[in-house]
């Protein structure tokens, strides 16, 4: 779960930055790496990288995903990117909370916060990317699947109709579900749940980033050109 986290830039930001118009199975190959790790229990996407398997959507499929891992490159590597988490990593230290693994945490957030801000002002799209994933059949899943030789089908279904089904995204917009989700992840983690002096805190920092967060998403709306 600790390499899942640090290594993307969470699921709306990747369909807002760079999906396109009629091309679902594109836009899902941008979702593919988070919820392949997610549904089945972070398996890696070496065997689709590398199979033989072709059809029209499996190739749009691959381009979304090449897509994602160039994203999450540039993302992370973004100056803004590095200044702010090590801005919060010390404002994490310096508040004497105790929090565990405060590395992992400030990285997560700066993530999160940029899914509730676009989540708050971006319904529309919101509402495309779940289109797209529902035109994706699981018949055609299943396909890739199988010549791709991926494992556990029956998780990543599961979890794709639970997805679709709970539509957790339009939460993002308010404050206390990314709160939720940060507490959600550290105790997938093992690490446990905040107590609630850190989940003030926490809630602090969002409030003070979330501004900044607005005028520098067209920045990054422009090195992900």
């Amino acid at each position: 779960m600790l390499l899942f986290v640090l290594n993307t830039l969470n699921l709306f930001a990747h369909y807002y930055f760079s999906s396109k118009n009629d091309s679902s199975w594109y836009n899902a190959g941008l979702l593919l790496p988070d919820l392949l790790r997610i549904f089945t229990h972070k398996q890696q996407l070496q065997i689709i990288k590398n199979s033989s398997y072709e059809s029209k959507i499996f190739n749009d499929l691959k381009d979304g995903v090449k897509r994602h891992l160039r994203d999450d490159s540039i993302f992370h590597n973004w100056e803004w990117f590095l200044t702010k988490n090590e801005e919060l990593l010390l404002k994490l230290r310096k508040s004497k909370l105790d929090f565990k693994r405060d590395w992992i945490l400030s990285h997560i957030f700066i993530e999160m916060v940029i899914d509730s801000y676009l989540s708050e002002n971006y319904f529309s799209k919101i509402d495309k990317m779940y289109e797209d994933l529902l035109n994706c059949n699981l018949l055609n899943w299943k396909l890739i699947f199988e010549n791709c030789n991926l494992k556990n089908f029956h998780y990543f279904e599961s979890g794709y109709n639970n997805f679709q089904k709970i539509k957790y995204i339009y939460k993002y917009k308010d404050e206390s579900a990314i709160i939720y989700s940060l507490n959600r992840i550290y105790e997938s983690t093992g690490i446990g749940k905040f107590n609630q002096k850190q989940n003030d805190y926490l809630l602090i920092l969002l409030k003070e980033i979330i501004p900044v967060i607005e005028y520098k998403i067209t920045e990054l709306k422009e090195i992900l050109k």
